[in-house]
């Protein structure tokens, strides 16, 4: 005798759970890629800057970290000094 498939979907955890922000990775750094990146890139850039400033820590495609420069005057600053 066999019994039936029952199949009904377990638990969904909540929206909030981390499980579901994909723009978030280890250490709670941002990642510069994924759904945040993509749709709303400015969007991204003024929480980095709000969280961080004008050089953000950052995670890149395979989660390798990264920083970001934000700030105009850092830019100039690490592309003119070796």
């Amino acid at each position: 005798m066999t019994t039936p498939f029952h199949h009904e979907p377990g638990a969904v955890p909540p929206p909030q759970c981390p499980a579901h922000n994909l723009d978030i990775g280890p250490g709670g750094l941002r990642r510069l890629h994924g759904p945040e990146a993509e749709n709303n890139p400015a969007g991204l850039y003024d929480k980095l800057r709000a969280e961080h400033g004008t050089v953000a820590p950052i995670l890149l495609h395979g989660d390798v970290p990264a920083w970001l420069v934000l700030g105009h005057s850092e830019n100039l600053h690490v592309t003119r000094t070796p």
